[in-house]
């Protein structure tokens, strides 16, 4: 639904307040660090979550915890006991009368315990990225520290694609991370039918950003607006970017250039320049740099709706030309035209102005013509 512009996407990545990171950590399966880790979570109160998920044999394993943690109170749950057994056993857990619940896949979802705070999978390579993920969010759901440890049989023995899996969840294991998570998932797996042939085509051959960018246009097609499928061309003198002393990392300023590509209204421009205030605070009163940038993203935007192509500067005069598909009534332009002093149409629908003077000059003067025939 958010692809094809039903639905927007809303990204959740602030925390709740005093909720830690989960440090995550890889390694091959150890009965020593196994116990470690169990004694540790015991030693200051807390329950451990220990996933194995072959119903066959997971008592065995809940056997080896026993073994290996003596004073342990270990339950075991899985799809296969009774409705009640199951029940019980989850019960005991969340009051605390288990200490480690050795359990299948059975927990990813609908659990909140916050004094449980180690996760120990076995053989992880064996989970999706996405799985893995939901089921580290069992553990620190509270302002305790929380550890994951993701077993696997040896870093030589397992696939590349499980590699890059396991890899990200150490990588990304810091609070508000999991759009991230989704989308390298996505990368991994594929998006499956949802952007195979039956349902977009041959995707593979255009690239995804391509894909999304004909969708939109497609959309505004439909929509009656126009599809944005030409280039606006601004030349107002300076060009206007993002000044390093507002937001000095250039990762930071390459992700906001991109975004400011897809806006398509005031409206959007508005929300996406709050947003960076937000994170970046006020736009400082000498950075004539920010301030121009916002500017001309105003024109551009206001030219987009219109199906303006240029907005430029040809010698003393302001020069607009406007597509064949722009939605201004053609009969009401030639009205406006004829009302103004010194203005200029041309067959190409090129029109000319008398140039305002000033810095600042040509880009609100190009603003103020732009709304004008948005009313037209």
């Amino acid at each position: 639904m958010s692809l094809t512009g039903l639905r927007e996407i809303s990204l959740i990545e602030t925390p709740p307040k005093n909720r830690l990171a989960i440090e995550t950590v890889v390694a091959p399966w150890s009965d020593e660090l196994i116990t470690t880790a169990i004694q540790f979570e015991l030693r200051r109160g807390g329950q451990v979550y220990v996933v194995h998920n072959r119903v066959d044999s997971i008592v065995s394993v809940a056997s080896r915890i026993r073994e290996l943690v003596p004073d342990a109170r270990v339950g075991v749950g899985h799809g296969q006991l009774t409705d009640d057994g199951l029940e019980q056993v989850m019960l005991s857990f969340m009051e605390g009368r288990i200490d480690v619940l050795v359990a299948t896949t059975i927990v990813e979802n609908g659990l909140d315990v916050p004094n449980a705070n180690t996760l120990i999978v076995h053989r992880a390579d064996a989970f999706g990225l996405s799985q893995l993920y939901q089921l580290r969010g069992r553990v620190g759901r509270s302002d305790v520290p929380a550890y994951a440890y993701l077993m696997i049989p040896g870093k030589g023995e397992i696939s590349e694609d499980a590699r890059k899996r396991l890899q990200a969840l150490e990588d990304f294991s810091e609070l508000g991370s999991g759009f991230r998570v989704a989308a390298l998932d996505l990368e991994l797996r594929g998006a499956g039918n949802l952007l195979g042939g039956e349902q977009s085509g041959q995707i593979h051959d255009i690239g995804f950003e391509l894909y999304i960018k004909l969708l939109e246009e497609t959309l505004q097609e439909l929509q009656g607006q126009p599809s944005g499928t030409f280039e606006v061309r601004i030349g107002l003198g300076a060009p206007g970017q993002l000044g390093r002393r507002w937001m000095d990392a250039a990762s930071e300023r390459l992700v906001a250039y991109k975004r400011a590509s897809r806006l398509r209204s005031e409206r959007d421009l508005d929300l996406y320049r709050l947003d960076l205030e937000d994170r970046f605070g006020q736009i400082p009163q000498d950075d004539d740099e920010s301030a121009r940038f916002f500017e001309l993203l105003k024109v551009r935007v206001l030219a987009q709706a219109l199906a303006v192509g240029e907005v430029s500067l040809a010698g003393n005069r302001l020069k607009l030309r406007l597509s064949p598909m722009t939605p201004v009534d053609p009969a009401k332009l030639m009205a406006w035209v004829r009302a103004k002093k010194d203005v200029q149409f041309n067959p190409d629908g090129t029109v000319l102005l008398p140039l305002s003077l000033g810095e600042w000059g040509p880009i609100r003067q190009a603003q103020e013509i732009l709304r004008e025939w948005t009313g037209l």
